[in-house]
């Protein structure tokens, strides 16, 4: 079990961040796209508790890693969210999924995201690209998240503790959308964020 701390910035300059990761020394962990499924029981008993059940996909230039992750019932204490966390590497992606099924769950939810990870003073620094906007999320002991986001210049940055679906509904409401749980890139923008990101080929890899 994990108890994971973090906070979200949001309207961040990517390029004067890295920029100053890269100046203070922080060590790139590499840039991927990861595909998530949300699992879910029929009756939609994990969404109703506040649980979430999901299976990643993580595709790295040089390999592809999967993870099981349990996440129970989040907190928001003095501006950051709290929340237990359980997590195991998976090694057949496709196994897992029929070993989920096969117990009773079905898949409630599909959402995307490419991701460059960064750690800094053992603080995780994650700057998300997603269909409906960029984000960083920082993780780790709260005043260490305090003290490294003023190193990156963002502790005058507007943050959120909510989740991305839940950013994500908020964007479908200003759009005027019609609300939904899964969001994913169209397969131009994905394969053009594959290539500027330095990302193999997905056709290539089928």
């Amino acid at each position: 079990m994990a108890l994971e701390v973090e906070r979200k910035y949001l309207d961040a300059d990517f390029a004067r961040v890295r920029a100053l990761l890269e100046q203070q020394g922080a060590c790139c962990k590499g840039i991927h796209f990861e595909s998530n499924d949300i699992y879910d029981t029929p009756d939609n008993a994990f969404l109703r508790g506040h649980r979430l059940l999901r299976l990643r996909r993580q595709e790295y230039a040089d390999r592809t890693d999967y993870a099981l992750t349990l996440k129970l019932p989040a907190q928001t204490v003095n501006g950051f969210k709290r929340r237990e966390e359980y997590e195991t590497a998976v090694q057949d992606g496709d196994v897992m999924h029929r070993i989920l099924q096969g117990q009773g769950y079905v898949l409630a939810a599909h959402y995307e995201k490419f991701r460059e990870s960064w750690r800094l003073h053992d603080v995780a620094v994650d700057m998300d690209i997603l269909p409906f906007g960029q984000f960083i999320e920082i993780e780790g002991p709260e005043e260490a998240i305090c003290r490294v986001a003023q190193l990156l210049d963002l502790d005058r940055q507007p943050t959120s503790t909510d989740s991305y679906h839940t950013l994500h509904s908020q964007w479908l409401t200003r759009q005027h959308k019609t609300p939904q749980r899964s969001f994913a890139f169209a397969p131009q923008e994905a394969d053009r964020w594959r290539a500027a990101l330095g990302l193999p080929d997905r056709k290539k890899e089928n």
